[in-house]
């Protein structure tokens, strides 16, 4: 294919292909079946790809497609083209990505991102997100907690790796830890409101030094 593409030249023999030679490599190892099934292709009208020989094209095309747009109808379209895998195959491979996440939250017992070092120190920013908070419905407003994790490595510390992702899982179907699954209800009781006591003389105190400390 380099030779298709960029020509004949004995100086570029030892040169890193291009992505587009590498693009057309893949799609050809896509699309090649080992044996010509005319009948499933006849009645579904769809070509059948084998898992073995999977390239990650046409994986890294769906997943980037899907992520911006959502589209399945987009999908099928490069499906029917051969340049992306179908859209259950998919389906299939986020099932088996989220189950093998939830079996790293189950060993670690708690719910991080996979991609965190162990022994690092780490630092979480919490805020709030609102989004519509004046609605009087719940279909149009939203309020949650976005939390982000700083990790702080150094030359002489800089982490332990964690065990990568996975695929195929060791275990089927999904689930968050018992802590993280179950929510249980809360009523905040605002007609007693109890307010904690304070002696204002450590406060007042508090600020006379601090004032003084300006001064000096």
């Amino acid at each position: 294919m380099s030779m298709i593409s960029s020509g004949v030249n004995i100086k570029n023999t030892e040169a890193q292909e291009s992505q587009p030679c590498l693009t057309v490599c893949q799609s050809i190892i896509f699309n090649t079946k080992a044996k010509e099934r005319s009948t499933v292709q006849s009645k579904t009208g769809q070509s059948r790809h084998t898992k073995s020989r999977e390239p990650p094209l046409p994986l890294y095309l769906r997943f980037n497609v899907h992520a911006m747009t959502r589209s399945k109808t987009l999908i099928v379209k490069l499906y029917q083209m051969g340049l992306s895998v179908s859209y259950l195959r998919i389906m299939e491979l986020e099932d088996m990505l989220a189950t093998s996440i939830s079996e790293h939250f189950e060993a670690d017992g708690f719910v991080v991102p996979t991609c965190l070092k162990k022994g690092v120190f780490t630092v979480g920013a919490l805020d709030n997100l609102d989004h519509n908070p004046s609605s009087m419905t719940a279909a149009s407003s939203f309020h949650g907690t976005g939390i982000s994790l700083f990790q702080l490595p150094t030359i002489s510390n800089p982490g332990e790796e964690r065990p990568p992702v996975a695929l195929p899982p060791q275990g089927t179907g999904h689930a968050l830890p018992e802590e993280y699954a179950t929510v249980y209800p809360v009523e905040l009781n605002t007609s007693k409101a109890v307010v904690p006591t304070r002696d204002m003389k450590e406060i007042v105190s508090c600020m006379a030094e601090v004032k003084c400390s300006e001064q000096q």
